[in-house]
């Protein structure tokens, strides 16, 4: 009976080792336990898009993992998120630091974790086709080790960075894009017809921004071939705006996506859209009299438009005729 109990307890103890209890706050189904190396030349790769749970302590003691970027992705979230290391409540100098170095050691990015178990998310624009390090060690007096979760995130950024390489647009069509990351800038480029007159329409969907100083918020700027700015559109986190441009028929003219708030934390919906469009010339649908002297108008509102202008009189050759003009964003 003794030797029936003992190859029971035998057997428990091996599961146990090689299914390690899975950390209550990581999904078991999306995050892959990892052990760090001793130094860059032990770090083990890391697989992008996964969550990576890690045993670190030891204040001190550098633990390295590493990855290599793509061809084409230059943007990476960092997340990280400190599980149960052992850390100071408040100071970050006495906690957990999560590093992004390169091959010489030095350090491009850094989270830095207390005891709080809050996820954190930073971004960074690497070079393509380049190994790279990450470093986790904890500054912590604490003792006893802990679980540690970081992942990395590639970010395809679809939208040339340089006004000589901008994406090419087609006039009156809706444009929705995202940022990168911080750094990040978006160039278009898109050529006229026969018209002169444009609405240079924009939208800050999600991009955060300042909370009222216009110098720190998202900005569309529309630019001639050698750069001189014709409109600039400042948008904060949720405005949309349109203006009315005086274009050079047939010439190529370039737009320019970029945030100007260097504390924007680049995640989820960090989108905007755009969007060059001829006015349409609008058509009255139906006239009515609701009152004396009172004429009621109605027509296909333009979403583009700026706004309306109305001209009436009382005989078909306009003479004396009024003039009525709105140029709010509501309709009338």
């Amino acid at each position: 009976m003794k030797k029936i109990i003992r190859s029971i307890v035998t057997v428990f103890i091996l599961v146990s080792l090689v299914f390690p209890p899975v950390p209550s706050s990581v999904k078991a189904e999306t995050y892959q336990m990892i052990s760090g190396g001793e130094s860059t030349g032990t770090a083990p790769n890391v697989s992008f898009g996964l969550d990576h749970v890690t045993e670190i302590g030891t204040k001190g003691k550098n633990f390295w993992y590493t990855f290599t970027t793509g061809k084409a992705d230059s943007y990476y979230y960092f997340v990280t998120k400190n599980i149960d290391v052992p850390a100071h409540p408040w100071s970050t100098d006495a906690g957990v630091q999560a590093e992004i170095c390169t091959a010489y050691g030095e350090v491009l990015l850094a989270n830095r974790h207390t005891s709080s178990t809050t996820e954190k998310i930073s971004d960074i624009k690497l070079d393509p086709n380049t190994t790279y390090y990450i470093r986790l060690r904890t500054e912590s007096n604490g003792e006893g080790t802990g679980n540690f979760m970081f992942r990395v995130d590639p970010q395809t950024d679809p939208d040339e960075n340089e006004m000589g390489e901008a994406t090419l647009v087609q006039l009156n069509k809706a444009y929705n894009r995202t940022m990168a990351g911080h750094g990040d800038e978006d160039w278009f480029s898109f050529k006229t017809g026969s018209n002169s007159k444009y609405i240079f329409y924009g939208k800050n969907i999600g991009v955060d921004t300042h909370t009222w100083s216009s110098d720190r918020y998202f900005r569309l700027t529309l630019v001639n071939s050698v750069r001189e700015e014709i409109q600039q559109l400042r948008l904060s986190k949720g405005k949309a705006e349109g203006q009315i441009v005086t274009l050079e028929p047939n010439t190529t003219y370039y737009i320019q996506a970029k945030n100007y708030w260097e504390e924007t934390t680049y995640q989820k919906d960090n989108g905007y859209t755009f969007k060059i469009a001829t006015p349409l010339k609008p058509s009255i649908s139906k006239i009515t009299s609701p009152k004396a002297k009172t004429l009621q108008f109605s027509w296909k509102k333009d979403s583009t438009a700026t706004g309306y202008q109305i001209q009436y009189a009382t005989n078909s050759k306009f003479k004396l005729g009024k003039q009525k003009t709105e140029n709010s964003w509501k309709e009338i």
